[in-house]
């Protein structure tokens, strides 16, 4: 298995964890984005993360590598993709869906406003632009943020602090939500705080509980920046 990404958290992160976890060898190659214009023909949709499976298969679309990952995680014995926690998998996958969907324009506004938002070539850069990009993303934070942040907060006390899932274990979801949840303090998105998630004290040790993992902490410590 090698799965091809650039050299960054991204999309491909949720699936990196789950083949550690799931103790399942890949190779976790990177791309620079220098190099991108002459891979982005040779894959299935122009876009990474891909996944080769040996030979002559080639994965495109990193929910379906996670679920991948996931199933040959139970097929060891690992259950990471468990069939008796399936709805309660796929509400919060849906979930980290829709908090990456709203989160969305506050990113391609920032890169692009003429594709993600209709704006003249000359809009970006420009001061008009640095205000349209600091409003949405403020916008997003004190609304939509708190709305997401305050369901899994309360997800998580009502379940007794275990993973995401309800699970004593950690499962696909918690793959995909913990480096989301991360993102947001990471300082990479301008008027987005670091501290954004300190009143949150269930989400901050669900997040600590799950970096803890044997497996997690490995997988970051033998591949640092």
């Amino acid at each position: 298995l090698e799965l091809v990404y650039f050299d960054t958290a991204g999309v491909a992160e949720k699936v990196r964890l789950a083949f550690s976890l799931g103790q399942v060898p890949f190779t976790n190659t990177k791309v620079a984005f220098d190099e991108w214009a002459s891979i982005k023909p040779t894959t299935p949709f122009g876009q990474l993360p891909i996944l080769k499976i040996g030979s002559d298969t080639t994965i495109a679309q990193s929910d379906a590598m996670l679920r991948y990952a996931g199933t040959l995680a139970q097929n060891k014995g690992i259950d990471l993709y468990p069939q008796d926690k399936l709805l309660q998998i796929e509400e919060a996958l849906g979930m980290t869906n829709d908090i990456g969907r709203d989160l969305r324009p506050c990113i391609y506004l920032a890169m692009n406003p003429t594709k993600a938002g209709g704006y003249p070539e000359s809009f970006k850069g420009t001061p008009e632009h640095a205000e349209l990009v600091k409003n949405v993303r403020t916008a997003f934070m004190t609304d939509d943020f708190v709305k997401y942040m305050s369901k899994i907060e309360a997800k998580l006390e009502s379940n007794g602090n275990k993973f995401i899932a309800g699970t004593d274990t950690p499962t696909i979801a918690d793959c995909a939500l913990v480096p989301q949840l991360k993102h947001f303090t990471k300082g990479v998105l301008d008027h987005v705080p670091t501290t954004c998630l300190d009143e949150y004290k269930n989400i901050k040790a669900y997040i600590d509980k799950f970096m803890n993992l044997p497996e997690v902490a490995a997988w970051y410590a033998n591949n640092k920046k």
